[in-house]
C-alpha cells in the first residue's frame, strides 16, 4: 500500500544544495511545497546546515498560503549570547527571537521577554524550537511554543499583518541576523503536530528510588495531598507526585470535561465589562428574559455543568438579597420581585444541567458603602446573621461561627443565601480579579471554603478554591502537558493556595523538574491534586455587546481539543444580551459546535474491540469504562495492539488514564499504525490523565493500530484507547441505544453490537424522545454516572425491554425502580 504523504510545506535538514542567489535544492526525503533561498548571499552551506554569520538569512515562500496559520520548528545552534536581538524565526506576521541566552516575542513595534524564556539557550548547543501560530476568525494570533522539549507555554495577541512568507536566522531582508548555525527548517499546516521535539520527556532529575528510600515511602498510600519536604530526594517527591488522586468530585468533573459560563447582569445594560458600582438598578429591564431557553440551549449542545455570575466585580447580585439593595430587588424588572437565580436552577433541574454559581468576592458597591476594605479586624460572626426583617427568623437554621471582617460577614451572608435556598450547587467559583475595587480587602477564604464544604458538601470550589485550579490564561487553551499534580504551599488553615513558582502562570507548571525545583527550594510544603479549568469567551466580551460576533463551530472544536484534549476543562462563556435571551449567531454557534463534536468523536473504531499486550488479549481499554482499565508498572512499556478487523480512516487519537483510582503518571506516549508496508509512527504526545486527543497531520486508513507508552512517573492504567474516524454529517444524538449486561463487548447501542454496562452511558448524550432497550433476560452492572438526556411531554425519554425473557435489571433492580429518579427529567419507564 502507498504510504500517505504528511501535509507538510517545508522539511528540510539540508541534505540537498543551497547555491548562493538561488533557491535551496532538496535531496530525497525532503520536502519543499514552495522555494527555499537565501536571502542576502552570506549564508554558506556546511556539512550539517547553513552557517549564519549576522548579515543573512533564509526565506521561504510556500506554493499556498497558510491563512489559519502554520507549525514551524527550526533547528539550530548559537555561537555566542547575542548582543542585540536576532530573529530566529518569522511566520504569520509572528517573530521569535534570541538576545543575550534569552527567548524574545516582536510585538507592537518592540521586542518583548517570552515569559519563563530567560536563559533557555546555550552556546555550542543543539536546540530546537517548535512553535504553533493560531490565527483567529478576528485576526488575533494564538500561540504556543515549545524549547528541547520544555513547554514554554501560550500567548494571544493581535491582530497582526498576514504576512504569507517565513524567515529562518533574520528577518525578512537579512537584517537582526543570527550567528550560528540552522539545522533544519520545517513547515506545516497549523494543525500538524510537532515532529522535532525530543522523543524523551527532558527530565533533569534522578527519579529512581533507592531501595532505602523505597522502603521508607512503602507506608504511603495514594491520597489527594502528600506532604514534601526540602530533604526528599528527586525521586521520592516524584514517587509521592505518582501517588495524587482526584477526590471523586473532581473525577466526575474532569470526566465530563465541558462547562459554560453566563454572564448576565447590569454591565450588559451599560455595555461595560467591569463597572463600578454605581449603576442603576433601575437599567436592569431585560424585555424577554428567558432562562429556561438559556439551559436548554447549552444542555443540547451537550454541556455538563452552567456556572451563572450571581455577582460580579460591580455587587449587583442577580437574587433578592437580603444584605443589599444593589440587586434586582432594585430594578424595574419584574417590579423587584424577580429572582434570575430561581429561574436558572429552575431550569436546570427540568433539562438536567448541573449547577454552577459565581461569586467574586471583589464588590465595588460595598466599597463604596464603606464595608469593602473598611480596615476592620475580624471578629467573631454568626452566620447567618439575620436582619431586622429577616424572613427566617424562627426556623432552625443551620448557623456558623467565624471570625472575619465586616466584609467578610457580608460575603458569607450571601454567600450563605446562594448555598441554602437553590438547591445542590456542583461548582462554586471565585473569580482572582479585583475589578474597580480601590480599597484592599483580605478575604475570608478559609471561611468561606469551610462553609461550602458543610453546606454543599459534593461542590467543587473553582479558581479560588482546592478543587478546581485557573489554567492561566482566558483564552481556552491549556499546557500541551497539562499535570493536575501540583506543588504548593499549604497554611494549613483550608483557605486559599497558590502553585509554588511562577504561580498559575509556569508553563511548566506540574513538571518534574518543576516539582523538584518547587519542594527542594522550600517553597512547596505539599503536593496537591489540582488540575485545572480553562476559560474563554465566544464573543469578544465576557458580558453580551450590541457588535459581538461569535466564534465559528470549528474555532471552538480547536478549543475544545486544547482544553479537554489536554486534560483540562473547557469553560466557554455565552453571554445573554440586554433582552435576557441569546443571540441568534450565539445559538448558532453553540449548536455548530456541538455538530463539529458529534463529527468528530461519534464514530470510535476502537470500541469493543480487543486489545493485544504482550500476546495477552485485554478488554478493558476499549470497553468505554473510564472507572476501570488495564495497569501496568513502571518498568513496563509494551505496545498495545489493535487489529480494527478492515482498513478504516482515523483522524483522531485518544486516551484516558484512570485517575480516580491510579492518578496520572504518564509522561510520553507514541502511536503507530500499518498500512500494509510495516510500522510508522504518526502521533505522540506527552501527558495523558482525564483526556487526551491528538488529531492527526491528515486522515490515516489502517487496519493495524499500536499505542506505547514510554515513560511515566511510576505504575499507570490505561482506561480507554479511541480511534475515532472523521465523518461528514452530523449523526446528531442517539436516539436508539440497546443495552445487554450479558455481552462481553462493548458496542456502539445498535441492536448487533448493544451497550454492554451502564458505565459507557457516561459519555453518551441522549435525544428528546430517545428510547434505552433493556434486553430481557439480562442483568446490566450498574455505575454511580449521570444520564445526559431530557424529555419532553410530547417526547419523553422512554426505558423499556427487549426481547424475550424475565423482566431485565439493572444492578439487581428493577428498570422501574434504577430509572425512578429521572421521572422528573421526563423519562418514563414501560
Amino acid at each position: 500500500m502507498e504510504r500517505r504523504e504528511q501535509p507538510d510545506l517545508l522539511q528540510v535538514e539540508f541534505a540537498g544544495s543551497l547555491v548562493k542567489g538561488k533557491q535551496y535544492t532538496t535531496q530525497a526525503g525532503e520536502v519543499m511545497r514552495g522555494t527555499l533561498r537565501p536571502i542576502t548571499g552570506a549564508e554558506e552551506q556546511s556539512v550539517s546546515g547553513v552557517r549564519l554569520a549576522g548579515d543573512g538569512g533564509l526565506l521561504f515562500e510556500p506554493a499556498a498560503a497558510q491563512p489559519e496559520g502554520s507549525t514551524v520548528e527550526l533547528r539550530f545552534a548559537l555561537d555566542q549570547p547575542t548582543v542585540s536581538p536576532a530573529v530566529l524565526i518569522t511566520s504569520s506576521g509572528v517573530t521569535l527571537g534570541v538576545h543575550h541566552l534569552n527567548l524574545m516575542l516582536w510585538a507592537r513595534g518592540e521586542w518583548h521577554g517570552w515569559p519563563g524564556g530567560e536563559d533557555v539557550f546555550g552556546v555550542d548547543t543543539h536546540h530546537t524550537l517548535s512553535v504553533r501560530i493560531i490565527r483567529s476568525d478576528e485576526g488575533s494570533v494564538q500561540m504556543e511554543a515549545r524549547l528541547d522539549g520544555r513547554d514554554m507555554g501560550y500567548l494571544e495577541f493581535g491582530p497582526v499583518s498576514d504576512q504569507a512568507l517565513f524567515s529562518f536566522g533574520s528577518d525578512f531582508e537579512g537584517a537582526s541576523g543570527l550567528v550560528g548555525e540552522v539545522h533544519g527548517v520545517r513547515v506545516a499546516v497549523a494543525s500538524s503536530e510537532w515532529r522535532w521535539q525530543p522523543t524523551t520527556p527532558v527530565i533533569d532529575v534522578e527519579t529512581e528510588l533507592t531501595a532505602t528510600e523505597a522502603a521508607d515511602l512503602a507506608g504511603l498510600h495514594p491520597a489527594n495531598y502528600q506532604n514534601v519536604s526540602p530533604s526528599d530526594s528527586p525521586a521520592a517527591i516524584i514517587h509521592k507526585a505518582s501517588l495524587l488522586r482526584p477526590t471523586p468530585e473532581q473525577a466526575v468533573w474532569q470526566q465530563e470535561g465541558l462547562t459554560a459560563f453566563i454572564h448576565f447582569g447590569i454591565n450588559a445594560f451599560y455595555d461595560q465589562e467591569w463597572g463600578h458600582g454605581t449603576e442603576d438598578p433601575g437599567r436592569f429591564l431585560p424585555s424577554d428574559i428567558d432562562p429556561d431557553a438559556w439551559v436548554r440551549v447549552l444542555r443540547d449542545a451537550g454541556f455538563r455543568t452552567t456556572v451563572i455570575t450571581l455577582k460580579h466585580h460591580d455587587g449587583f447580585c442577580l437574587w433578592p438579597s437580603r444584605y443589599t439593595d444593589h440587586s434586582v430587588k432594585a430594578s424595574s424588572w419584574a417590579s423587584g420581585g424577580g429572582d434570575i437565580a430561581r429561574l436558572f436552577v429552575e431550569a436546570a433541574h427540568r433539562y438536567g444541567m448541573k449547577v454552577g454559581f459565581y461569586l467574586s468576592p471583589a464588590d465595588s458597591n460595598a466599597e463604596l458603602q464603606g464595608t469593602f476594605g473598611n480596615g476592620s479586624q475580624r471578629s467573631p460572626r454568626t452566620i447567618p446573621t439575620l436582619t431586622a426583617d429577616d424572613d427566617r427568623a424562627g426556623q432552625e437554621l443551620q448557623t456558623f461561627e467565624y471570625h472575619a471582617t465586616d466584609y467578610g460577614a457580608l460575603f458569607l451572608n450571601t454567600l450563605y443565601e446562594i448555598l441554602t435556598e437553590y438547591g445542590t450547587v456542583h461548582e462554586v467559583w471565585f473569580d482572582g480579579a479585583q475589578g474597580n475595587t480601590g480599597a484592599t480587602e483580605h478575604y475570608d477564604y478559609a471561611a468561606f471554603y469551610d462553609m461550602i464544604h458543610q453546606l454543599q458538601p459534593g461542590a467543587n470550589i473553582a479558581v479560588g478554591g482546592r478543587a478546581i485550579r485557573w489554567v492561566g490564561n482566558e483564552s481556552g487553551v491549556a499546557r500541551q502537558d497539562e499535570w493536575a499534580s501540583v506543588a504548593i504551599t499549604d497554611a494549613g488553615d483550608g483557605g486559599a493556595i497558590s502553585p509554588v513558582q511562577q504561580g498559575h502562570f509556569s508553563a511548566d507548571l506540574g513538571s518534574d523538574q518543576q516539582l523538584v525545583d518547587a519542594v527542594r527550594s522550600g517553597g512547596a510544603d505539599r503536593l496537591h491534586w489540582w488540575p485545572t479549568e480553562s476559560d474563554m469567551r465566544i464573543t469578544a466580551g465576557w458580558f453580551a455587546h450590541p457588535d459581538d460576533v461569535p466564534k465559528a463551530p470549528l474555532t471552538l472544536l480547536r478549543h475544545y481539543e486544547q482544553t479537554y484534549g489536554r486534560n483540562s476543562v473547557m469553560l466557554v462563556n455565552v453571554p445573554p444580551t440586554v433582552s435576557g435571551q441569546f443571540s441568534a449567531d450565539v445559538v448558532a454557534s453553540v449548536e455548530g459546535f456541538a455538530a463539529e463534536r458529534r463529527k468528530a468523536f461519534t464514530l470510535d473504531h476502537a470500541l469493543g474491540r480487543d486489545a493485544i499486550v504482550e500476546g495477552s488479549v485485554v478488554a478493558t481499554m476499549t470497553n468505554g469504562n473510564l472507572r476501570k482499565g488495564h495497569s501496568f508498572t513502571a518498568d513496563e512499556h509494551p505496545w498495545i495492539e489493535l487489529d480494527l478487523g478492515e482498513p478504516r480512516q482515523i483522524s483522531r487519537v485518544g486516551l484516558s488514564e484512570e485517575i480516580l483510582g491510579a492518578g496520572q503518571t504518564v509522561r510520553l506516549f507514541i502511536v503507530e499504525c500499518d498500512e500494509g508496508d510495516g510500522w510508522r509512527e504518526v502521533a505522540r504526545g506527552g501527558t495523558i490523565g482525564a483526556h487526551r486527543i491528538v488529531t492527526l497531520d491528515e486522515p490515516v486508513t489502517a487496519q493495524r493500530w499500536r499505542v506505547r507508552v514510554t515513560s511515566s512517573r511510576g505504575s499507570y492504567t490505561i482506561a480507554a484507547i479511541h480511534l475515532w474516524e472523521q465523518l461528514a454529517s452530523d449523526p446528531g444524538k442517539a436516539r436508539e441505544v440497546h443495552i445487554d449486561g450479558s455481552v462481553s463487548h462493548a458496542g456502539d447501542g445498535s441492536v448487533e453490537r448493544p451497550i454492554a454496562s451502564m458505565e459507557q452511558l457516561r459519555d453518551v448524550e441522549l435525544a428528546t424522545g430517545a428510547v434505552l432497550r433493556f434486553r430481557s433476560g439480562t442483568d446490566t452492572p450498574d455505575a454511580d454516572v449521570v444520564l445526559w438526556g431530557y424529555g419532553t411531554p410530547d417526547q419523553p425519554i422512554r426505558v423499556e425491554s427487549w426481547g424475550q425473557g424475565a423482566a431485565p435489571t439493572v444492578g439487581g433492580r428493577s428498570l422501574e425502580e434504577r430509572f425512578a429518579s429521572k421521572r422528573e427529567h421526563g423519562w418514563t419507564v414501560a
